[in-house]
């Protein structure tokens, strides 16, 4: 029984590292009063239909923004 349980306990984080590992970040990010930011959208028109009665905005995904400035100063060196 004891092996049972620790098999299901193991199995269930292995899903839950599995699940975090290949969710994507995309352009987009729903950003609203005291959450943390959902980066879930290709496009600002996705964006804006989820925000849509929210009180929330659609800002650029800091994290690409991040990458793309990064690759640039490595570009100019």
């Amino acid at each position: 029984m004891h092996t049972i349980v620790k098999t299901l306990v193991v199995l269930t984080a292995l899903t839950g590292i599995t699940n975090v590992a290949t969710a994507k970040s995309y352009k987009w990010c729903i950003d609203g009063p005291g959450d943390t930011p959902r980066c879930d959208f290709k496009t600002l028109k996705q964006c804006k239909a989820s925000a849509s009665g929210l009180d929330a905005d659609c800002t650029v995904n800091p994290k690409i923004s991040l990458r793309k400035i990064n690759a640039s100063r490595a570009a100019a060196r």
